[in-house]
């Protein structure tokens, strides 16, 4: 059987007024159900990440740690065993390396493994990667290659008897910033540093994870809650401003009057700190609503 699929928003950037569309997924992918594996080629969520452990919230980014990134992407999905509860998933994808003091350049793409297991009981996920981070000096001094690699691993966790449910994930690694969601939009790259008096990158070493919980009060209404911790091992070189780590916090209670329908109060709260531990914060407070389609 052969899918596709295209997914859109319109969450981009605004022009004299109109908002552009945002390509968010698309791909084809074949299935074939009698040998429980499948083929996926085009744009999606990568297989680093694990869309079981994101927190219910309005917030479109989710927590700090979260390992979540969309790319192209050539991904093979397989079943390890009869009963179908283990599955692995291989995947070559788009080689961006998101650089300090230098311009990342395309070679070889990103290698992706990951290993799933789903019980009644909830889900865990287990992933690898490996790439190849290459970049240019800024001042024109040459092109240098280093190696990046990171390990994950996640899980949704039911509770006994009850509705309630633990998410978690961890990850970390060396040249894996552009895949966690706080270093990925840093305004500075945050996988690798060029140094010019030597002409060598250097991957930067990253960990982060966050925890969450669910509690469901009745059937339509229910609180979250979710912490997350981002940690950067700065180099010697780098500034005095380099980002070293980042909190984040959020909790809400959802209520569904009727099916699809989401109506929420939800508080978030952030801290970032830098190299010479200089910290800045900020609250929010967000009253929101949802129907999905």
């Amino acid at each position: 059987m052969v899918n596709t699929f295209i997914s859109m928003d319109f969450n981009g950037e605004t022009e004299s007024g109109s908002i552009v569309p945002r390509l968010r997924q698309a791909y084809i992918s074949w299935i074939n159900s009698a040998e429980t594996q499948s083929v996926l080629i085009g744009q999606a969520t990568t297989t680093f990440t694990d869309g079981n452990t994101w927190p219910e919230s309005f917030d479109l980014e989710g927590p700090n740690a979260m390992l979540y990134l969309r790319q192209i992407m050539v991904r093979y999905s397989f079943a390890l065993s009869q009963s179908k509860a283990w599955n692995a998933l291989v995947a070559l994808e788009e080689p961006n390396s998101a650089i300090q003091n230098g311009q990342g350049l395309e070679k070889l793409p990103d290698l992706i493994f990951a290993v799933n297991l789903k019980e009644k009981w909830g889900s865990l996920r287990f992933g690898a990667l490996g790439r190849q981070l290459v970049a240019e000096s800024d001042a024109g001094t040459g092109e240098a290659t280093t190696f990046g690699w990171g390990l994950a691993f996640s899980g949704n966790l039911k509770v006994p008897h009850r509705n309630d449910n633990f998410q978690f994930q961890f990850g970390g690694g060396q040249g894996i910033g552009r895949y966690m969601q706080d270093l990925g939009s840093a305004s500075e790259g945050q996988d690798a540093y060029y140094n010019d008096s030597t002409e060598n990158l250097t991957a930067l070493e990253a960990f982060g994870g966050f925890i969450g919980y669910q509690h469901w009060w009745s059937d339509k209404v229910r609180t979250n809650i979710a912490g997350g911790y981002v940690d950067v091992n700065n180099l010697e070189i780098q500034g005095d401003d380099a980002l070293n780590s980042t909190i984040y916090v959020v909790a809400n209670t959802m209520f569904s009057p009727f099916k699809r329908m989401d109506i929420g109060l939800e508080y978030y709260y952030g801290q970032n700190q830098s190299k010479d531990d200089q910290t800045g914060h900020a609250n929010r407070l967000l009253l929101g609503a949802k129907y999905s389609f």
